[in-house]
C-alpha cells in the first residue's frame, strides 16, 4: 500500500502506512519533524514490517530510536 502524507504545519508531516487485509488491518506512523522522524510501528507481518521499513529510509531524515538528547 502508498503511504499517505498529511502536512500539520510547515515543519511537522504524519506518515501513516495503512496495512490492507495481509496485514490485518493496522496502521503504522511515521511523525517527521525538521529534526528527525519518530516511526510508532504497529505492523503485524514480516512483509509489512519490510515496506514499512522502506517508507521510512525513503524520507532520508534521521529516525529517533529513543529521546533525544
Amino acid at each position: 500500500m502508498a503511504i499517505r502524507t498529511y502536512e500539520l504545519s510547515k515543519d511537522v508531516s504524519i506518515h501513516v502506512h495503512v496495512c490492507g487485509e495481509g496485514g490485518i488491518f493496522v496502521n503504522a506512523y511515521l511523525v517527521e519533524s525538521a529534526r528527525g522522524v519518530v516511526a510508532i510501528d504497529a505492523t503485524l507481518s514480516e512483509s509489512e514490517s519490510k515496506a514499512f521499513r522502506r517508507e521510512v529510509e525513503a524520507i532520508g531524515t534521521p529516525t529517533w530510536l529513543g529521546a533525544p538528547r
